[in-house]
């Protein structure tokens, strides 16, 4: 997608219309599908001439990269580390799987998925770029996270297999339609369960003050 730097006096317009691009083309590709949405019908649908719309991604494909990767907010992700940096671990990665678990059957990304899922035979590089998008950066953000509790080699190979445990069941029923309860600790003694079976040394350490208080 196009960049520019803050100090380019056109900054405004071109964040608004990115901006209404990105919007745009999520909604052309939920509706339609990949295969039968056009840069013509994004262009229109965001109010701007397909040659503004080439200028700010050069294919659909760009596109469609760019739209999956919104749901990657670098400050949202900041501060949800900075939150749990200072607690006792398996009660740090209770937090994070019951936020990546609330994200992940979340409708937006539910209807992402699906929409890949019926696109696949058609567009097998989708589901890559999607499954980059969320499971390769939450679990490369959860590696680098545990990296400085339990060394980088254990972390590279514990992060997948939280992810795979925490997300894996809830997101397949959420694909069928069925409940999955994302509210305040729903999934809490299931999570810690996975981190003792992953993690048992940290399971068996005592909290620290400061999580009692």
């Amino acid at each position: 997608m196009r960049e520019w730097t803050e100090n380019d006096p056109k900054a405004g317009l071109l964040a608004r219309k990115q901006a209404a691009i990105l919007a745009a083309a999520r909604r052309e590709f939920l509706e339609k599908g990949f295969g039968d949405a056009t840069m013509a019908g994004i262009a229109a649908s965001a109010g701007v001439s397909v040659a503004t719309l080439y200028r700010h991604a050069h294919s659909k494909e760009e596109l469609f990269e760019a739209v999956v990767a919104l749901r990657r907010d670098p400050q949202e992700i900041a501060a949800g580390l900075a939150r749990i940096a200072e607690l006792p671990l398996p009660e740090a990665l209770v937090f994070f799987g019951e936020g990546i678990t609330g994200m992940m059957v979340s409708p937006e990304v539910l209807a992402m998925h699906r929409m890949v899922i019926a696109e696949a035979e058609r567009f097998p590089h989708l589901g890559r770029a999607v499954f980059d998008a969320v499971i390769g950066h939450v679990t490369g953000t959860l590696s680098d996270f545990l990296a400085g509790r339990i060394g980088v080699e254990r972390a590279n190979a514990v992060a997948p297999a939280f992810i795979e445990r925490v997300v894996g069941d809830r997101m397949v029923r959420a694909l069928l339609g069925l409940p999955v309860d994302t509210s305040s600790g729903a999934n809490a003694a299931r999570i810690r369960s996975i981190v003792a079976g992953l993690l048992p040394e940290a399971a068996m350490a005592p909290a620290s003050s400061k999580s009692k208080g």
